[in-house]
């Protein structure tokens, strides 16, 4: 079950936050896609601003922190709308503030690593992108940033099977030998797929599409629904395919 309900609620600020729409376009990317708040967020020692609904604050020494959220330095960005998903390798609970920089904060409870060692986050999961535009200064010391963020889901709506979805169902042609077959478009060529091994479900990839197929008949402790894990570049999904006969 997904746990973005202890720390992803509505955005609710002490502070004031402006949504904005689009600042313009860079190289074709959306800087402030719709939705980007500004807030700012000022160091433990001056008033310790949080991150939205999140428990992330800025240190007096310069650092992003939380107690239990890990957070990820996506390195120099344009803006909110040029940071994708980091491959989630390098999670840690403090990095520093770096004006220019990009950032990713999710919790880890929804972040799966799969026998490529490769890791993703859950499809449904809700992920923090985050952008530094510049200190705030008093007395020529850095006492907060002026701090871009947009709360939202890691992947655009309909790009992958939504979480616990059915795929459909398969079945095992005695006459032709064959059975027919479930295909699935996926945002990525980059295919990982954990399935039981105890069924007669196989699964190959050509492009962005997965496609699924029973190998034999099944027996008949091998009907009924299946649950399989699939990922796609650095987002996972869990869904389920019927077996019959």
């Amino acid at each position: 079950m997904m746990k973005n309900h202890k720390l992803f609620g509505a955005i609710a600020c002490s502070v004031i936050a402006l949504t904005i729409s689009s600042c313009g376009k860079e190289d074709k990317t959306e800087r402030f896609p719709e939705g980007t708040s500004m807030i700012k967020m000022m160091d433990e020692d001056n008033g310790g601003t949080t991150l939205g609904n999140s428990n992330v604050y800025m240190t007096s020494s310069g650092n992003f922190k939380s107690n239990n959220l890990p957070i990820l330095d996506c390195g120099k960005k344009s803006g909110i709308g040029d940071i994708g998903l980091p491959d989630f390798t390098n999670m840690a609970p403090e990095v520093a503030v770096i004006p220019g920089h990009g950032y990713v904060i999710c919790d880890s409870d929804n972040v799966k690593e799969f026998p490529s060692r490769k890791k993703a986050i859950r499809e449904d999961a809700l992920v923090y992108r985050v952008y530094v535009d510049s200190w705030i200064q008093t007395d020529g010391k850095n006492v907060g940033a002026n701090v871009y963020f947009l709360l939202g889901s890691p992947l655009e709506r309909g790009q992958m099977p939504e979480m616990d979805s059915d795929l459909g169902t398969l079945a095992f042609d005695l006459v032709s030998h064959k059975s027919n077959s479930i295909s699935v478009k996926l945002p990525s060529e980059d295919i990982e797929v954990i399935i039981n091994d105890k069924t007669p479900l196989a699964c190959s990839t050509k492009g962005k599409t997965l496609t699924l197929t029973l190998t034999n008949a099944p027996m008949s402790y091998e009907t009924g629904t299946w649950s399989l894990s699939i990922r796609s570049g650095r987002v996972y999904t869990k869904a389920t395919v019927a077996i019959e006969l």
